[in-house]
């Protein structure tokens, strides 16, 4: 029992040694590290890896919300070198590649397959779809000032980053309607473009020289006040907008077209001829009759001429602006538990009307907590619960520390619902490797 209270009592001494929010564990480091996640807001694993997958509408119209059925991807990779001279000054570059997209199904698609279409009423909605990638090259220079006591941490780093890819969501949409003479039609009018540093006429191949030219610049700054013994807060502004990275090329996708079933209004007949009836959809005004019983089913199909054009535009971009606040709170004055929300304000989100927590344009907010807690410096647990780029993720994370040597593993569930975040509709998971004195 003695030799148990003396381990626990040298746990909390070399625990203690450490006051700042995210302590600096070697005074030069080098370190790599990849993460990914993939995530939808209905299906869990045990639905999609089954023999026969069930599609039941019904449910997905009772259970999913406006922004449909959603499938998420995230993903990034950075390697960087820090110093760090405690109580004096840090520094580091690094190179990080990141990136997200998304894509859903219309509610109103699905609201249509389950239950119907009142008669007569036309309804409408947007497809969603959007992707960012892009690279950054950066440098950070942080310090001390104040009181030895109390001293406040800065940190400020630039930003240069450059769009590989940019895909906003697309504008224009659809519409049908089921007639009470028996006729239905659906209408399509929409543009899809994807913005790049270079051209992908022939093909995606990466044009470095073009890529690095075409780059935006932002700033990062961070402060921390160790208000308490017990308690940090911080302050943290990401990529606060400076220059605009310059897109000079885009594919653009625009598809407008209508279907319409002039009379017999069955939605299976509809669909068993639909194919024959659109052969020449390419063409203005193309129709098509055929036989259903004593029904006679006949579909008129327009659609425009050109589908996908290259052009030369001029597109800025910048990416999203966050103004957030965190804290570091230590019940116990040391590492042994550490608990630190955040809470951030995004603005500038291309994708926030149709992912955002509030359907907003250009706003959103995420938010999160992480348990954390250290043993001698030397392993490390956490659990986070956090949402970020419209996904909540559920995390747990292992890290064993030798000084010279760190090696982080985490993994856990995400999705864009956050209940189905728990019951497995999406995984993530990545690894991160430190090497240092």
């Amino acid at each position: 029992m003695k030799k148990l209270f003396c381990l626990l009592i040298l746990l909390v001494l070399v625990s203690s040694v450490f006051a700042e929010m995210n302590p600096a564990r070697r005074a030069f480091e080098f370190g790599i590290d990849a993460v990914a996640g993939l995530s939808n807001n209905y299906f869990t694993l045990g639905d999609i890896f089954t023999e026969e997958i069930v599609l039941d509408f019904n449910d997905m119209s009772d259970k999913l919300t406006n922004s449909g059925l959603r499938l998420d991807l995230n993903l990034a990779s950075n390697i960087y070198f820090n110093v760090n001279l405690k109580n004096k000054f840090t520094a580091g570059i690094f190179v990080r590649v990141e990136g997200d997209g998304y894509g859903a199904i219309p509610k109103a698609i699905i609201d249509f397959i389950a239950n119907g279409n009142t008669l007569d009423k036309v309804k409408n909605g947007t497809f969603g779809l959007g992707t960012s990638v892009f690279g950054v090259i950066g440098a950070s220079f942080g310090t001390h000032f104040g009181p030895e006591v109390h001293p406040i941490t800065f940190k400020i780093t630039p930003n240069y980053f450059m769009p590989i890819v940019h895909a906003p969501s697309p504008s224009g949409g659809f519409s049908f309607v089921a007639k009470t003479d028996g006729s239905m039609k659906a209408e399509v009018d929409t543009t899809f473009s994807i913005y790049t540093p270079f051209s992908i006429s022939n093909g995606f191949n990466v044009d470095m020289p073009a890529l690095m030219k075409s780059g935006g610049l932002d700033l990062s700054i961070e402060a921390e006040y160790p208000l308490l013994k017990v308690l940090d807060l911080g302050v943290v502004v990401t990529n606060l907008p400076l220059k605009p990275a310059q897109l000079n090329h885009e594919m653009k996708i625009h598809y407008a077209g209508s279907v319409e079933l002039q009379e017999g209004g069955l939605i299976g007949t509809f669909a068993d001829n639909f194919s024959n009836s659109t052969e020449n959809s390419g063409e203005e005004g193309s129709e098509g009759e055929a036989e259903s019983g004593s029904s006679i089913v006949t579909t008129t199909t327009t659609a425009s001429d050109e589908i996908v054009s290259f052009n030369s535009v001029s597109k800025t971009y910048y990416r999203p602006f966050k103004i957030g606040f965190q804290a570091a709170y230590r019940p116990f004055k040391n590492e042994i538990l550490v608990l630190k929300p955040i809470l951030q304000f995004k603005f500038n989100d291309p994708n926030s009307r149709y992912t955002g927590l509030f359907r907003s344009k250009n706003f959103d907010m995420e938010f999160g907590i992480r348990a954390e807690t250290w043993l001698m410096n030397m392993f490390g647990i956490a659990v986070d619960l956090y949402r970020a780029n419209a996904v909540w993720t559920q995390e747990l994370d292992f890290a064993f520390n030798v000084r010279v040597l760190e090696l982080d593993i985490f993994f856990g569930g995400q999705s864009a619902n956050i209940w189905k975040s728990f019951a497995g509709s999406g995984v993530y998971g990545g690894v991160a490797i430190k090497l240092g004195l």
